[in-house]
């Protein structure tokens, strides 16, 4: 079984992005001190990059 990539609630998606590799077919775990809090699933990403597509640049 292949190891389930986890993050914490602090960690920006962009770095998620970098760090998993994501075109994100896979979810993956939130943890905050040690407690499971959430998941990020491939719908997520894609409803933030859509966001973020649509927003000007700072």
């Amino acid at each position: 079984m292949a190891e389930v990539p986890t993050t914490n609630p602090r960690e920006d998606l962009s770095a998620l992005i970098q760090r998993v590799g994501l075109g994100l077919e896979q979810r993956v775990l939130v943890f905050d001190n040690g407690s499971l809090v959430g998941i990020v699933s491939p719908a997520d990403v894609a409803r933030v990059m859509t966001i973020r597509q649509g927003q000007p640049k700072p």
